[in-house]
């Protein structure tokens, strides 16, 4: 999923068993991606609990609120009194008025209260998105790390793959993602193609016998 650096290759038209390693990758960038992207998940850990502390102790400050609200209408209504013959009008009036204001203040407090909890779902929600960003960087980053080997798929001899530019794998090298590096050749069918000079071809025909003598192989 992300650029490797080559550290290792086992040499070139070497036989391999199935299972061997044949090459390696650096793990250096990879370490250091990675312990980054876990301070930072870290990091994001004690701002959620610090945003829950936060709405916490918001609900707590609301509830006592409600709570000392609740305290004044039961003062209010118990002491409440609208007869003329012994309180002045004025009098009758501000504790109208007062009722009034904590009734305001009692709509004013749930209001708030739902709006602590809206606040905080969104923030949290924000909060969870980045989350899973990094949660998602730091796994790709131990996926690679758990990687850092090739092994081969099956026995055969090993046969280093060109990229577009001509160049075989060396160590050092950066490699993408989907470039193979090697392949291991079926060598139970092999295909030969064969020149011969115009002298030599003047009696070639459909049909002669060939036969092939290899430099490696003289015999």
């Amino acid at each position: 999923r992300r650029p490797m650096t080559i550290a290792w290759l086992i040499p070139e038209n070497t036989y391999v068993e199935k299972g061997q390693i044949i090459a390696r990758f650096d793990a250096q960038q990879i370490l250091k991606d990675s312990r980054e992207e876990e301070l930072e998940l870290l990091s994001l850990q004690q701002d959620i609990l610090k945003s829950n502390a936060e709405q916490n102790q918001a609900k707590q400050d609301v509830d006592s609120d409600q709570v000392f609200v609740k305290q004044e209408f039961d003062f209010v209504d118990r002491f409440a009194i609208d007869d003329l013959r012994i309180y002045s009008q004025l009098e009758i009036i501000d504790t109208f008025a007062n009722r009034d204001f904590l009734e305001a203040k009692d709509d004013f407090l749930t209001w708030k209260e739902t709006s602590i909890v809206d606040q905080h779902s969104s923030e949290m929600a924000v909060l969870d998105i980045r989350r899973k960003g990094m949660q998602t960087k730091f796994d790709q980053h131990q996926q690679a790390l758990s990687s850092l080997e090739v092994v081969s798929p099956y026995s055969g001899l090993l046969v280093y793959e060109k990229d577009r530019r001509g160049e075989k794998p060396a160590l050092g090298q950066t490699v993408f993602p989907g470039r193979p590096i090697a392949q291991i050749p079926n060598l139970d069918s092999m295909q030969a193609t064969l020149f011969v000079q115009a002298n030599d071809a003047i009696d070639l025909a459909e049909g002669l016998p060939v036969s092939i003598r290899l430099d490696a192989f003289p015999n």
